[in-house]
């Protein structure tokens, strides 16, 4: 049973090309592991203990102890604890900086950069699931030519493996493309703004109903609670550091709320604590 609070994930290792977070861990009172986002890395989530419920778009999967989650580039995702908590390890490829002198690996890689390959979203290949806790162990020791040079040939296996046994049908109707991906990067960018769907479809020539479709289908959220979501998260990270600290009210309008009540009955709707908690504490437990 896992129990305490959340415990911040921290970057064991990290250069261009392969980013570890490890020990990161939610109890059943957290309400949400990560908010929907989406990024350029390749993401391999490690279950350790309990279970979480990871949302890909409009889908969802229950990822257990011994499971080993995928998410492609450019695919909106966010996790919810399970009934017992979760315990995982992260990793992060970023699968351009893997291609070669040679285009030996381009060849297979590419596809992955452009998002136009994808493994599947839940691996339990019990092989495939082995070689990504082991090279999670050796990223986690002390750097070394040995542990580096080890690593990087554990990302070529781990590859070679995932595309051997884990591919999925590509389906690029459901992938996140260069216009749609500069709409994601306008809207979080510009969120506590007075921004609509209106505006938004106009600024880059969709028709409104047809962009709100795409949005859905893209994110497996409306437009209007992504940017409700992106500002609530940025209310908490303001809320939480003492260096920026402000009233509730001041942080309410920075990120975009006309009004503080209605600010605080979504903060808490989304949270299960209030932002008044969260600023005198320091932290969301």
């Amino acid at each position: 049973m896992l129990n305490g609070t959340k415990e911040l994930a921290h970057i064991v290792y990290n250069d261009s090309s392969v980013k570890l977070l490890s020990d990161t861990r939610f109890t059943k009172n957290n309400r949400i592991c990560f908010a929907t986002h989406w990024h350029d890395r390749l993401e391999l989530i490690s279950v350790r203990e309990g279970s979480f419920k990871l949302t890909l778009k409009s889908e969802e999967y229950i990822i257990q102890k011994g499971d080993l989650a995928v998410i492609m580039p450019r695919e909106p995702h966010s996790g919810v604890p399970g009934k017992d908590g979760v315990l995982y390890d992260v990793i992060m490829f970023e699968p351009s900086s893997f291609f070669n002198a040679t285009n030996a690996s381009s060849k297979y890689l590419e596809p992955l950069d452009r998002s136009t390959a994808a493994f599947k979203t839940v691996v339990t290949d019990t092989e495939t699931v082995k070689l990504a806790d082991t090279l999670i162990s050796e990223l986690k020791k002390p750097e070394s030519p040995e542990t580096t040079l080890k690593s990087i040939g554990m990302v070529y296996e781990l590859l070679g493996m995932l595309f051997s046994r884990c591919t999925r049908p590509y389906t690029p109707e459901n992938n996140i493309d260069e216009r749609f991906a500069n709409v994601l990067e306008y809207v979080n960018d510009h969120f506590a703004e007075n921004i609509t769907t209106a505006q938004i479809s106009a600024e880059f020539g969709y028709d409104e109903a047809y962009f709100c479709r795409r949005f859905l289908k893209a994110t497996g959220l409306t437009a209007m609670r992504y940017i409700m979501i992106l500002r609530l998260e940025a209310a908490k990270e303001l809320l939480k550091d003492p260096s920026r600290i402000r009233t509730v009210g001041e942080v309410a309008t920075a990120c975009g709320f006309s009004d503080v009540s209605y600010f605080t009955k979504c903060f808490r709707k989304h949270f299960g604590i209030t932002p008044s908690e969260i600023m005198h504490t320091g932290k969301h437990k």
